[in-house]
Order: structure tokens, then C-alpha cells, then sequence
């Protein structure tokens, strides 16, 4: 399933190397209108470089694959949202928003850490 989402860049997190077949990074995005929304989308294995030029405060436009998985100890649907590509949009140079955040230097993520899965 694909969707398009527009929105503020508040996050990018460091390249993280699951496995010698697995790297990810992860970028949160805020949809911007009456109802503000707040996603974490992924760049995965060949498309991790796509959040290599991103900062908080760039306005972007992603194209998202969207996958999911049931987590079989709860019985519950995860969704994951994968960026195919990126475009930059007019103010790619602007503040960042109120909420955005910045990654504490030198943090370190595990795969454990971040997986719902085990």
C-alpha cells in the first residue's frame, strides 16, 4: 500500500545497522492543519540515503510503502511506514517548529530497544 505524506521534519535519527542485511533510519515527520499529526517514518537498507539531507525544520513531501506485522504475543497490528522517496519543499530552510527535537550526541540504538517484536 503506498501514501504520500507533507509535513515538517522535527527528528532524524542516526543510521542504525540491525544486521550485515538490515540498516535503518528513522525520521519523524509532523502533518501540519486543524488536527496535527505526528509520524515516524523509516528509510530502510537501499533507501536509508534518502534521509541522509534531512534536518528538523525542512518542510518535505515523502512517498511512504506501507507494510505491517502482527505482534503475535498481544495479537496486535503493527504498521511500518517506509520512505520510496523524498522531496524537499519550498521552505527547506525554515526554523524548526516548537516541538521539534534534537538527537543527543553520541546516543547509541539497539535493535532490542526499538523492536515491539522481541
Amino acid at each position: 500500500m503506498k501514501a504520500t505524506i507533507e509535513g515538517t521534519v522535527v527528528l532524524v535519527k542516526p543510521l542504525e545497522v540491525i544486521s550485515d542485511k538490515f540498516r535503518k533510519r528513522t525520521v519523524r515527520i509532523v502533518e501540519e492543519g486543524k488536527y496535527p499529526s505526528t509520524l515516524d517514518v523509516e528509510a530502510v537498507n537501499d533507501n536509508a540515503h534518502l534521509a541522509d539531507g534531512l534536518a528538523p525544520g525542512m518542510q518535505i513531501r515523502a512517498e511512504l510503502n506501507i507494510k505491517g506485522k502482527v505482534y503475535e504475543k498481544t495479537n496486535k497490528a503493527y504498521p511500518n511506514l517506509y520512505i520510496q522517496s523524498v522531496q524537499t519543499l519550498g521552505n527547506a530552510n525554515a526554523a524548526p517548529p516548537a516541538q521539534a527535537q534534537q538527537e543527543p550526541s553520541g546516543q547509541t540504538y539497539t535493535a532490542q530497544a526499538d523492536n515491539p517484536f522481541g
